[in-house]
């Protein structure tokens, strides 16, 4: 789930689905306030999450250790002057990984 803490600043909070009573894990994220963007891989359990109108996304591994209130940031992609508005996710059989990674 993404939202906005008290204080205004984009977070991510990650519930179990058999107990949506209490968050797994709330993380803050380093982005500018906005329309916040994510999309999760099930497959490689990565998180990509941007802010629209933003030039950066950062990409986080949700392993298992999210039980113990960790999710680690892997990677932060900069695009320079260019913004961001929107982002997709493209099934992995239509795309050759070996040209795009």
């Amino acid at each position: 789930v993404t939202g906005v803490s008290s204080s205004r600043q984009p977070v991510i909070q990650i519930y179990d689905p058999r107990k949506l009573s209490t968050s797994l894990l709330e993380q803050d994220l380093n982005l500018a306030p906005g329309y916040m963007m994510a999309n999760f891989d099930t497959d490689t359990r990565l998180l990509s999450v941007t802010m629209r109108g933003s030039s950066v996304v950062q990409l986080y591994d949700v392993t298992k250790s999210v039980k113990r209130g960790e999710m680690k940031q892997i990677n932060q992609k900069m695009f320079g002057s260019n913004t961001l508005s929107g982002v997709c996710a493209a099934p992995k059989y239509s795309l050759d990984l070996t040209k795009s990674e």
